[in-house]
């Protein structure tokens, strides 16, 4: 029975106050053809996706991989989100969830900044690590201060044990043992 299936690329990853580009893809199956209506929404808070609601002509045996725009408000909060996709053709309707990562950052990866703007830099927010296990790998999203701090204690860490092992180190000058 001719129908469609409809999936996601990689998900979106966008800071405050910028936007990401996401692409869905559409599959024909069995021939199928025909015009899809696509739609998306997202639990993100201060966020949006445009367009919103978009018309695709699907060709027999093809694909087409219409391109979505995600934009953050400068007041959207940190986290890991959910970016729903729907197509309908009027009588078969399939869905697809993503992952939406906004995060602390100045550029992040795959954004772009409003209308053309510089990008601004979010003021330091706590960040969550709730990336959902069954859409995309996990996200490990580590504040900088605790990198700082690890490092600092390793490189104490190796010194005291550099200390250690001259303190440990027989004197050899003027010594003998018969």
């Amino acid at each position: 029975m001719p129908s469609f299936t409809i999936s996601s690329d990689t998900p979106p990853t966008l800071s405050p106050n910028s936007s990401s580009t996401f692409t869905v893809r559409l599959v024909s199956l069995h021939n199928y053809a025909g015009p899809i209506t696509i739609s998306a929404t997202t639990d993100a808070p201060n966020c949006t996706i445009s367009p919103s609601l978009t018309n695709i002509n699907l060709p027999p045996g093809s694909q087409v991989s219409p391109t979505l725009t995600v934009s953050a408000s400068s007041k959207a909060p940190i986290g890991t989100y959910h970016i729903d996709v729907q197509g309908s053709d009027g009588s078969t309707s399939h869905a697809t969830r993503m992952a939406l990562v906004v995060m602390a950052a100045s550029q992040p990866p795959n954004s772009q900044p409003p209308n053309n703007q510089p990008p601004t830099t979010p003021p330091e927010q706590p960040t969550t690590n709730g990336a959902s296990p069954s859409l995309t790998p996990a996200i490990f999203l580590i504040p900088a201060g605790i990198l700082a701090l690890v490092a600092g204690i390793l490189t104490i860490s190796a010194l005291n044990r550099k200390k250690s092992l001259q303190n440990s180190q027989p004197a050899t000058q003027g010594s003998r043992s018969c």
